[in-house]
């Protein structure tokens, strides 16, 4: 099995360069901080979201303290030397979900070749600008059992993120996202890293951003994607693991792109919410990597905050969402000797903020 970790990720100097002007970090003290103690204003200075106000729904203050209810350390970030090489060899993207045609248009479930998990649309007159959640890095993965072992030789990848639109294909979508990735390596260990991205329809590359976070298999991470106004976003990942926590913050803009001999810069509809497990696709390929059995992934504090249209800072008076009325994503694959559509993942409600997406089905 060939080890994705040794291939080259097809990003250049042009990428880096580009990356380093869009991607800018957030002041980290060199001790913990208690973010609780700390001013909104102060807290922004740190890429953290402030704390919900006394009249908040309690769903805020909850998924709000587990992230920052307690002492944390933060990790600075910037496209140092370390963070460009890592991006520069990363042989994985993290792509736009590929529609399957393999179910009936009446069927109740989206499908997939590469996602499974779930997403909600922001009411009428609403968008969404904020999304939460929480889940464990898988400890464990295996290649699967037949008949579903996959392309020998190819390598088997997951990765789990939240996300803010993608769900509509229109001339300028895009899709931030932030979540984590894991390799099973070709000598059966498993490796976990954080990354973050601004996927964006036909652009010249969708290159994940490494972030530089202490990261094990098995670690819980908490991340919460904030969109700041329609072309700014600031992504936060904590490992809840470590003792203390430690966090890292950035913030980014989209790469422009050339639509009919115009460079549009896309905006933010804020139209979905996403919570999701991955087939990462190669670099430079329309193959995707082998789905390795991870188990199960259990999206925790899934909660996606609305705020009025084309007012994005307003979450101080942001409606939260939680799972319902979700849609959900199945991800299948088309199989052959014998030919048949082989269920790859599928997702369910726990409740209304918890979520699993099972490898193969639900247990």
């Amino acid at each position: 099995m060939r080890d994705p970790s040794s291939d080259r990720g097809g990003v250049d100097e042009r990428v880096l360069d580009d990356l380093q002007r869009r991607f800018t970090g957030f002041e980290a003290p060199a001790q913990p901080i208690i973010p609780a103690d700390i001013d909104a204003s102060r807290l922004r200075e740190f890429g953290l979201p402030p704390r919900p106000g006394s009249a908040a729904p309690r769903i805020l203050h909850q998924v709000w303290e587990r992230g920052f209810g307690r002492s944390l350390a933060l990790k600075s970030f910037a496209l140092d030397p370390m963070v460009r090489e890592r991006i520069k060899t990363t042989a994985y993207r993290i792509s736009a979900k590929r529609a399957n045609r393999l179910s009936p248009a009446a069927s109740p479930l989206d499908t997939s070749r590469n996602w499974a998990g779930a997403y909600l649309t922001a009411n009428g007159g609403q968008q969404f600008a904020q999304v939460w959640g929480v889940w464990k890095t898988p400890e464990t993965l295996r290649v699967p059992d037949p008949p579903n072992p996959g392309t020998p030789g190819f390598p088997y990848v997951c990765s789990h993120w939240i996300g803010l639109d993608g769900q509509r294909r229109y001339l300028d979508a895009s899709l931030p996202q932030v979540g984590t990735v894991s390799l099973l390596k070709a000598d059966g260990a498993v490796t976990a890293e954080a990354w973050t991205q601004w996927w964006t329809l036909d652009a010249a590359h969708n290159a994940p951003t490494y972030l530089p976070l202490p990261l094990a298999p098995g670690n819980e991470v908490l991340c919460v994607l904030t969109a700041i106004d329609a072309r700014r976003v600031v992504a936060v990942v904590v490992n809840l693991s470590t003792s203390p926590p430690v966090g890292i913050a950035v913030q980014y803009v989209p790469q422009t792109v050339d639509i009919d001999g115009q460079m549009i810069s896309p905006k933010i509809t804020g139209a979905t919410a996403e919570w999701i497990v991955e087939r990462p696709s190669v670099v430079g390929s329309s193959d995707i990597y082998n789905l390795p059995n991870y188990g199960t992934a259990a999206f925790d504090l899934c909660v996606a905050v609305e705020s009025p249209a084309e007012d994005f800072p307003a979450l101080s008076s942001g409606v939260p969402q939680v799972l319902h009325g979700t849609r959900y994503i199945r991800m299948l694959e088309r199989k052959r000797d014998p030919a048949r559509i082989a269920v790859l993942s599928l997702a369910k409600r726990c409740s209304p903020t918890s979520l699993k997406v099972t490898y193969g089905g639900l247990r």
